[in-house]
């Protein structure tokens, strides 16, 4: 779908770990100017003429396609096999999970200019220092989120206000 320019995905996602009355949770992506996510998708499932169904298929070890969906399980295996496929060491490669696509997506998010706010409905977070807590060790990033968070941070860390 395209709302003033802009192509937007919207999801309904019947559970999600946080959805502790069982009301499932609806999401509108708005895409983001590089690599993105919300593009690859609508990109994906136009070439490969997705009606309905699931859009990741499983495939098994000879290389046929199932109807079902990929299992959950099997994106970290599969990242994990690409890191090594890359260069990186298996011990190494090990050490990455679901939460690092997570933080490395936080992180590109705020760096490619999403305003906090963006960032958290993206990711479903409620709370401001949450996002932080995902940003790398980074002064600036810190400074960047909560610049477009609340209320601007001066040099010495203080709310401007406070004495």
């Amino acid at each position: 779908m395209v709302e003033n320019g802009q192509r937007v995905l919207h999801l309904y996602l019947p559970y999600t770990k946080g959805d502790r009355d069982a009301e499932g949770a609806h999401w509108r992506l708005v895409e983001l100017p590089q690599q993105c996510p919300v593009n690859a998708y609508l990109d994906w499932v136009e070439a490969a003429f997705i009606k309905e169904g699931p859009v990741f298929c499983a495939i098994n070890r000879w290389g046929q396609v199932s109807e079902k969906a990929i299992h959950s399980k099997s994106i970290i295996k599969m990242m994990r096999d690409a890191m090594i496929r890359s260069g990186m060491e298996p011990q190494e490669a090990e050490s990455y999970s679901s939460h690092s696509l997570r933080r490395g997506f936080a992180n590109f998010a705020i760096e490619q200019g999403a305003s906090a706010q963006e960032l958290m409905d993206w990711v479903g977070w409620k709370e401001i220092s949450t996002a932080i807590a995902y940003l790398k060790s980074n002064q600036s990033l810190h400074q960047s989120l909560l610049s477009k968070a609340i209320m601007p941070i001066d040099q010495e860390g203080l709310e401007k206000g406070d004495a």
